[in-house]
């Protein structure tokens, strides 16, 4: 008895520093996280142009007309558009396009230097529907731009050409049976005469979840016309 009396300070600060190790052990223990949320997926782009916002590739054969007598003609050349879907922001999807023209020569890269014809470079999409954006925009740019009307509306109405202050129209198609629409560009409604060359208008023609369709006129290279198989007439 007389042995424990003499050691008891030291019992007690031992069980003194194993209680304040547990202590620790306790407050610096990691809380097991919870279950994490899956994160929001935005609505699904409109039919008409979902493939434009989705991973895909899609080739454009050029019409060629060979002219009488000619015994050589120029093979026809193919437009290549590859989509490349970017990350959400929100309710906007986004996708970067790249065009490519490919013919005898070798295949060119139509870039926002040689892209003569305008071609977007830079799609998002919502339930509104499609918009062409600055390639170089930031995430700030998209959110701005898709406040304004989209270039080509979810739910199109067709528009005569040269009724428009701005020369845009609109025409109905149907491409193998499936609902299509062609957005054209051409000279203003007010214009007395065209001021261009042989072609003056422009056509970019969807077909319904089949993205690109058909190209042609101040939109294509060269003014060229290109249409997917079996879209050539819009």
């Amino acid at each position: 008895m007389e042995m424990l009396l003499r050691h008891a300070p030291l019992i007690l600060v031992a069980l003194s520093i194993t209680a304040c190790k547990r202590c620790t052990q306790a407050d610096s223990a990691t809380p097991t996280p919870g279950p994490k949320r899956p994160a929001r997926e935005a609505p699904p782009a409109p039919a008409l142009f979902r493939a434009m916002v989705e991973n895909g590739r899609f080739v454009l054969v050029e019409l060629t007309e060979s002219e009488e007598g000619e015994e050589n003609p120029r093979p026809p050349r193919r437009l290549v558009l590859d989509v490349f879907r970017r990350p959400t922001l929100g309710d906007i999807r986004v996708a970067r396009l790249a065009w490519s023209l490919e013919g005898p020569g070798g295949s060119t890269p139509l870039t926002a230097e040689n892209n003569a014809a305008n071609l977007p470079l830079r799609v998002a999409a919502t339930t509104a529907g499609l918009y062409l954006l600055d390639p170089e925009g930031r995430a700030a740019d998209i959110r701005r731009a898709v406040k304004r009307r989209p270039d080509y509306p979810a739910s199109p109405r067709p528009v005569a050409s040269g009724t428009r202050p701005d020369g845009r129209y609109v025409l109905e198609a149907r491409f193998k049976g499936r609902a299509g629409y062609c957005f054209g560009e051409g000279p203003p409604a007010e214009a007395e005469e065209a001021e261009c060359d042989d072609v003056c208008d422009g056509m970019i023609c969807f077909a319904e979840g089949g993205a690109v369709v058909h190209v042609s006129g101040t939109l294509a290279p060269e003014k060229s016309v290109f249409s997917q198989a079996g879209f050539e007439t819009p």
